[in-house]
């Protein structure tokens, strides 16, 4: 059976970032367990948050 893919608001996103940075003793692997996403997805949305703001997380869902 195939697994269907969760879609994210860019508010959700965002929201997710700001979680991540505001809890620095928690690792990205709790953190991303905390709000149900994937390690390697929050990742990506803190890299593209940190490389041009939020224009880019939500940018990168609409490619």
């Amino acid at each position: 059976m195939a697994k269907k893919r969760k879609t994210f608001t860019d508010e959700f996103k965002q929201d997710a970032v700001q979680f991540l940075t505001n809890h620095p003793e928690m690792t990205v692997i709790e953190c991303a367990e905390t709000l149900g996403v994937g390690r390697s997805t929050l990742e990506r949305w803190r890299a593209d948050f940190n490389r041009s703001g939020l224009s880019a997380v939500t940018a990168h869902n609409n490619a």
